[in-house]
């Protein structure tokens, strides 16, 4: 029916011991929500990204253009922290 699977993997990575695969690793064309909330310890920071197929990144990119404005400069550089590799 041409849908798209639409995952959120907000609590992708808490696990015991093992490794949980993304939906990405089987469906190339899955939307993915994400935060930085549960993962990196940033609960209500309010800060996530959605990973779209690239024939779909226009409408959510609208949208986000629409309804966010964009997310306070700490929580931004917080969550840029969270991809350093003392922190990982």
């Amino acid at each position: 029916r041409h849908g798209h699977l639409v995952v959120d993997e907000i609590y992708h990575g808490l696990t015991y011991g093992m490794d949980a695969p993304s939906v990405l690793e089987v469906d190339d064309e899955a939307f993915v929500l994400n935060s930085f909330s549960k993962y990196f310890g940033m609960t209500g920071w309010r800060l996530g990204w959605l990973v779209a197929p690239p024939g779909a990144v226009a409408d959510p990119e609208k949208l986000a253009q629409n309804l966010y404005i964009s997310a306070p400069s700490m929580a931004q550089h917080a969550a840029l922290a969270c991809f350093q590799p003392q922190t990982l």
